[in-house]
């Protein structure tokens, strides 16, 4: 039956293993997926806040560095600026691309796509944009930090406006996709939940209704199995109790042996009870005293500590090794050399230990304690020192918060007093108290109430006053005190009487309510001049929000009448109120700081939004408070603003790109960095410089942005009628295209087709022998641009233009300098760059001590070849009489051909190359050249050669040595050798 059950069980387990192994697989990857899921939105959540963060870190930095005038702590905020920028960059990079090792699996959906690269929104370019002007901000020497720069504020102004809108949309874009993306998880996971159950009810059926049957056939079997062993138990009984009755008998001794065992244990026990209470009532003692006691034993460095002594040090017994060296561990670091000094000193000069110092634990907790100890000597040397370590953390936390009491006291704006409740005399004041009474305190402290309080002419006065005060304590008063100079000031005066003892004092505390006053003046004031103001003013109930009043110009302003305009409140018509607790929020900080001036955008009853600039004060009118604004609408200053900041970024860019031209950058560089400029200046999709080729009919795409990398370098457009560039070359004026698709002076190019441009500007790069090229961009949606987007454009193109003249001319200089030292015949140096680059070697060698080798040789028989051969084989001679030059002299030593048949070289010697293995190196070379086959002549070359060593000469005795007289030198060495080898020749 047993086998039978395993045969049955078996498969069936089987397949109930198998089907709840994959249902647990699939729970696993749907959670898993899940997670991953939730950690990449909360992820890409994360980043988001990131870049609101790093936007408003940026404009505050900006805002800081307005008031900074030390060069290198702005330097410092400078590098702040360029980190902010990068991490603003690499966040918004991984967001739109994705990022594994940030935790973004993915680039940014389809979903989200729209806000980061269409309009409104267009995150990217907006992000892009501002950490670029960040980084030029931060990058730029000439950059003034002052509150009269524009565009600086500019920046400021963008990152809690703009930017901070579109960061704001797109975060709450990712908050409703990640909401979806939740729902639809939860119902992938209930459908999976309900198939589980359904499937383990199944096997509920097919596996344990079957088991349960065959469950009840074998319970009956076992049943019957059990009554025959009843029979055997009943044998087994006779033969147990003959064995208990012997083994009763061992117990009965053994018990007696028990019995006094435990009778000695107990008294043990009583004793170690004993004990055991004398300790615990130690360590209470210890524990309620926050006093610990511990023993050193010196000559085997161990340390016993009581329970308390472990506890102050926040460590438990087994954690700590109980060495000196383990507890000086837990000292603060900035304590342990006085601790072990004092150690040092009790050991050595038998001083008594006593020191307070600080803990460091190890949760980082810092405690104050204060330890005493006396040592024990045995034969004059020190063998145990007991002590005792008290936790004196709260009295120091004490004395801090009293020390900090007493530091806002005498830093509060508000006059407060201690008074002998008796004499009316002045026991201690505040620093703001002898301010606003005009008083030294030793002034204050020898007059009494009556001489600062006119309202308390004698002490019959005072007694009533102090009298009243008794009854309930304390008092709010209103009334007035008289400075030194006499003058009398309105004050609110809060007084509260305090008894120690038999004494009793009053505590006072005055506010000035001079400003107070004015307000409420200046409330009825404006209460008459509300109605005949341009100004849109309300006022409001700062307990509902709701509006109590408002003038004709909110009516206009907003298209309500009164009537419906009263019946509304804040929340109604400012945007960024969004519920009751903002709006009380807002009301609360203008409470705070009395007034406020603040920007927000106001909706009209049409439901049309416009900016404004409230300014908003909190106002107490006879027991009753309201919050009025006067609110003016931004829209006409916000359109100026921005065309102004807009006219900034470009005057900017283009003072930045003169600059660089005005610094000799290479032409490539400053084309790269005109159109990335020019890119997110003007916010379209590419920007390109193209230049007209020599031929006249193509110009090619020499740098660009938006453009394939590819493309750069290689794409061409042609230069005639039938495209925009060529037409704007053949007009010579800016050509600006609403719609290429209906555009009929020229036809769309292929380059720009594929594309999909639809709008463009494009401009002509004018130089003195005609224009270099066309500069131009376009957009993929239609773009109106202004007339300050020309004159941007064609600003950038007069820098390019000057750029380009400038580096042309540099080239011609260098040409004419080129020819000016260069011998148009052998490629060499002629006289007047030898004598230019020698004389400058020259004076390296005097500088640095090096010797010179001055070699001067003559073309033989040159003559001869010019009248028998030709004048072009002469030059031939020479030429190749230049090349063996060059091959016997290293590169950087100057050769030169003097002229005629002369040439001439200089060259620093070392022990390796000096004349001899210059003259040597000029055979062998000589040599190779008139073995070869087929010449008419052979080449020779009569030397001279001289040293010039500057350590032989003093400039103090010699004349100078010239470059001239070493020639000289030489040619008169070579004359001789020359004159030596005619007269040897037969």
């Amino acid at each position: 039956m047993k086998n039978s059950m395993h045969r049955y069980l078996f498969p069936t387990g089987i397949a109930a293993g198998i089907t709840l192994a994959i249902l647990t697989i699939a729970s696993h990857m749907l959670l898993e997926y899940n997670i991953k899921d939730r950690e990449t939105d909360a992820a890409v959540i994360n980043m988001a806040g990131r870049q609101r963060m790093y936007s408003q870190r940026a404009a505050l930095l900006f805002h800081t560095m307005i008031d900074i005038t030390d060069e290198a702590e702005r330097e410092r905020y400078r590098v702040d600026l360029l980190e902010t920028a990068d991490l603003m960059e690499r966040t918004h990079n991984a967001i739109v691309n994705g990022d594994k090792a940030m935790g973004i699996r993915l680039p940014v959906s389809d979903l989200l796509r729209p806000y980061y690269f269409e309009p409104p929104v267009a995150l990217d370019l907006k992000v892009r944009r501002y950490i670029y002007r960040v980084r030029e901000i931060a990058k730029d020497p000439y950059m003034t930090f002052d509150k009269d720069n524009a565009g600086l504020l500019f920046e400021i102004s963008e990152a809690s406006t703009v930017l901070l809108t579109a960061l704001d949309q797109v975060a709450m874009a990712h908050q409703k996709e990640n909401e979806q993306g939740i729902r639809a998880h939860k119902d992938l996971n209930d459908l999976l939940m309900y198939i589980s159950l359904a499937i383990l009810a199944l096997m509920a059926i097919v596996i344990f209704m079957p088991m349960a049957r065959r469950i009840k056939r074998e319970a009956a079997l076992i049943e019957k199995t059990n009554a025959q062993l009843e029979d055997v138990n009943a044998s087994l009984e006779e033969r147990v109790k003959d064995r208990t009755q012997e083994v009763t008998r061992y117990n009965e001794e053994l018990k007696r042996e028990i019995e006094e065992r435990v009778r000695v244990e107990a008294d043990l026990r009583n004793i170690e009870t004993g004990l055991r209470r004398s300790e615990a009532g130690l360590a209470e003692a210890q524990r309620i005293a926050h006093v610990g006691s511990w023993n050193w034993d010196i000559t085997n460095n161990h340390l016993i500590w009581s329970e308390e002594t472990f506890r102050i040090f926040g460590v438990t017994p087994r954690e700590f090794n109980s060495t000196f060296e383990n507890f000086i561990e837990l000292v603060h670091p900035s304590d342990r050399a006085g601790v072990e000094d004092a150690v040092d000193a009790a050991l050595n000069d038998g001083l008594t230990f006593s020191i307070m110092h600080r803990l460091l634990l190890p949760n980082d907790e810092i405690r104050y304690v204060h330890e005493r100890a006396e040592v024990t000597y045995e034969n004059d040397i020190p063998v145990r020192m007991f002590g005792t370590i008290q936790d004196i953390t709260e009295q120091k936390k004490a004395e801090e918060e009293l020390k900090l009491f007493k530091l806002l006291i005498d830093r509060s704006s508000d006059s407060v007093f201690v008074i002998n409740a008796h004499t009316a005399e002045f026991i201690d004041m505040n620093a703001s108290a002898c301010v606003n009474l005009g008083y030294s305190r030793e002034e204050l402290l020898s007059l009494r109430v009556m001489h600062i309080a006119p309202v308390i002419p004698d002490s019959g006065a005072w007694k009533a006053h102090v009298d009243n005060i008794k009854k309930t304590g304390s008092l709010i008063m209103e009334g007035e005190h008289m400075r030194k100079d006499g003058t009398i000031y309105p004050v609110e005066v809060s007084i509260k009487m305090v008894e120690e003892g038999e004494r009793s004092y009053l505590v006072a505390v005055a506010r000035d309510l001079t400003e107070r006053k004015k307000a409420e003046e200046d409330l009825r004031l404006f209460k008459n001049l509300i109605n005949q103001s341009n100004d849109a003013v309300f006022i409001t109930d700062p307990e509902s929000c709701v509006f109590m009043d408002v003038n004709e110009r909110a009516c206009e302003s907003l298209g309500y009448k009164r009537e419906e305009l009263l019946e509304k409140s804040m929340l109604d018509i400012e945007e960024s109120l969004t519920d009751v607790d903002t709006c009380k929020f807002h009301i609360d900080e203008v409470k705070r700081r009395g007034s406020i001036i603040i920007e927000g955008v106001n909706i009209r009853k049409d439901g049309t939004t416009f900016p404004v600039e409230a300014s908003v004060k909190y106002v107490e009118e006879s027991e009753k408070s309201y919050i009025v604004a006067v609110v003016r609408d931004l829209t006409e200053r916000k359109d100026m603003e921005s065309e102004l900041r807009t006219r900034i970024l470009q005057q900017r860019v283009v003072s930045g790109l003169g600059q660089m031209a005005l610094s000799g950058r290479d032409l490539d560089v400053l084309f790269d960095e005109a159109v990335k400029r020019i890119a997110l200046t003007l916010e379209v999709d590419l920007s390109e410089i193209l230049e007209l080729q020599p031929s006249g009919s193509e110009l090619l795409l020499r740098a660009g942005v938006g453009w394939r990398e590819e493309t750069i370098g290689s794409g061409t457009v042609g230069a005639g009628l039938r495209s925009q560039a060529g037409y704007t070359i053949l007009s010579n004026d800016p050509v600006i295209v609403e719609d290429l698709r209906a555009e009929r002076r020229f036809t769309c190019e292929t380059l720009l087709d594929d594309y999909g441009v639809v709008s463009g500007m494009s401009i002509v790069i004018s130089g003195h022998d005609g224009p270099y090229g066309v500069m131009g961009v376009h957009t993929k949606i239609k773009k109106i641009f202004t007339h300050n987007d020309i004159s941007f454009f064609q600003s950038v193109s007069n820098v390019l233009a000057t750029a380009i003249e400038r580096k042309r001319a540099e080239e011609k200089e260098a040409e004419l300098y080129s020819m000016s030292i260069i011998d148009e015949l052998t490629g060499l140096y002629n006289r007047r760059g030898f004598h230019i680059l020698a004389g400058q070697q020259l004076k390296v060698a005097e500088r640095a001590k090096k010797r010179l080798v001055i070699f001067f040789g003559d073309l033989d028989g040159l003559k001869t070849i010019n009248d028998t051969l030709g004048h072009d084989e002469g030059d031939r001679a020479l030429k190749e009489t230049a090349e063996v030059l060059k091959k016997v002299f290293r590169q950087a030593d100057i050769i030169a051909r003097l002229g005629g048949d002369e040439f001439a070289a200089i060259t620093t010697e070392t022990p390796a190359y000096g004349s001899v293995e210059i003259l040597d190196r000029l055979n062998d070379v000589i040599m190779e050249h008139n073995d070869i086959d087929g010449r008419a002549y052979e080449l020779s070359i009569s030397t001279g050669t001289t040293h010039y060593d500057p350590t032989l000469y003093d400039a103090n005795t010699e004349a100078s040595v010239t470059i001239e007289g070493l020639l000289k030198i030489a040619d008169g060495i070579m004359y001789e050798r020359k004159k030596e080898k005619k007269e040897g020749s037969p």
